[in-house]
């Protein structure tokens, strides 16, 4: 591929630059190259990868970038060919275009300091707020919980698998007895746009499940509490990941 040009108008510089004049023109190049030179049919393919040289380190300066959502006729992740062989990058990446953010930890700076998501810093699996989101697992019979269901005073009582090996693996409470600035919080979604919306919890158990779950010691066969301040629609738009991962 030519490393400085013009594609659509825009002017790029590869041995410079990585704006996202450069990322999208990589991927412009790249997949001019496959339909018209090896003459590959990918227009059915939505979701688009590219894999850059290992070069182009010294001037994008991250292990991996990612568009939000998928919900138009393409979405694409970008990984630094420093980062080729980290499959964490690819699945954090692609998180991105599945409609996930980054995952921190109450307490830390980061916006990558959960150890327990693939999404933060973790060598992991999605955590249970992620799952749901991605509605790819759901809260245990019976611990969908809410103002209704989690009456005052009354016990409830849950048996929690290790998070990888049921697809109803957690308990979510919707604290819908709760106010927000004054607003009352609803334990239905999507949320009304005069509403604002209070954390969800969600308790999960983990444990070291190799290759998948590879936890730190720290993180390894505990119970984990998680909040979410969301729902399950999703957006779009360019988020890098740091080269630390």
């Amino acid at each position: 591929l030519p490393c400085n040009g013009t594609v659509n108008g825009q002017p790029y510089n590869f041995f410079t630059q990585c704006s996202e004049v450069e990322l999208y023109a990589w991927m412009d190049l790249a997949e001019s190259y496959v339909q018209n030179t090896l003459k590959r049919d990918i227009s059915l393919i939505k979701q688009r990868i590219a894999v850059l040289p290992t070069e182009m380190m010294a001037s994008c300066k991250w292990a991996g970038m990612g568009s939000i959502g998928c919900s138009g006729t393409r979405c694409y992740s970008w990984i630094n060919g420093a980062a080729a062989t980290e499959l964490s990058a690819y699945m954090h990446e692609m998180g991105h275009n599945m409609g996930l953010q980054h995952s921190g930890r109450a307490g830390y700076m980061s916006e990558y300091a959960d150890k327990s998501c693939t999404m933060g810093s973790g060598r992991t699996c999605f955590n249970a707020p992620n799952l749901w989101r991605l509605k790819w697992a759901s809260p245990l019979p019976g611990g969908d919980l809410n103002g209704t269901t989690l009456e005052v005073g009354q016990w409830k009582k849950f048996t929690i698998p290790n998070q990888s090996t049921a697809p109803q693996s957690f308990v979510r409470i919707n604290p819908s007895w709760t106010l927000i600035t004054g607003k009352e919080s609803l334990s239905t979604d999507p949320l009304p746009a005069d509403r604002e919306l209070a954390p969800v919890y969600f308790i999960s158990f983990r444990y070291r499940h190799y290759v998948f779950e590879s936890f730190s010691t720290e993180s390894n066969n505990r119970v984990h509490v998680y909040s979410f301040q969301g729902t399950q629609v999703s957006f779009r738009h360019l988020v890098p990941l740091n080269s630390d991962l």
